[in-house]
């Protein structure tokens, strides 16, 4: 079974050979843009619904894998994410990959879908040092890596 569906796309720009794409969290003056890039829906592509085949795919092949990891924690301040969410998905890791490898968690943030969550009353700003702040899920394809962080991201 599949759905299909468009995805959207960061537009290419010229500007991007020497400036990368950025969008900013918070309240600028008028004349400074919140962002660099345009965004817009691509052509129909098929997204496949793997459930019930997920041991079929394999990170050599297929660059992911799919393990389910039951979660011993409902609360998930930052005490309790940094002191016991981070070293289950450590362990995990370390599982599916080998024992040699080293896990190093750069960022992490929480992401809502609910507006009462992410809303912010005007004037005020994102505190992007702060991961228990809710930002709005990314509605746009992208990865969650930056070429001085390595090669894996997880995202929360």
């Amino acid at each position: 079974m599949h759905e299909i569906a468009r995805l959207n796309y960061i537009q290419w720009d010229p500007e991007f050979t020497h400036k990368k794409p950025f969008e900013v969290h918070m309240d600028l003056p008028e004349e400074y843009p919140p962002k660099n890039f345009r965004v817009d829906e691509e052509s129909h592509q098929i997204i496949e619904d793997i459930r019930g085949r997920e041991d079929q795919f394999s990170l050599d092949d297929h660059g992911f894998c799919v393990k389910n990891h039951p979660l011993s924690l409902t609360n998930f301040d930052r005490e309790t994410v940094e002191k016991q969410y981070f070293p289950q998905v450590e362990e995990t890791l370390k599982a599916q990959l080998g024992s040699h490898v080293r896990v190093h968690i750069f960022d992490w943030r929480l992401r809502s879908s609910d507006n009462r969550k992410t809303e912010k009353k005007p004037g005020t700003a994102v505190d992007l040092n702060d991961p228990l702040t809710y930002l709005k899920p990314v509605s746009g394809v992208h990865i969650k890596v930056k070429e001085e962080h390595g090669s894996v991201s997880l995202t929360i």
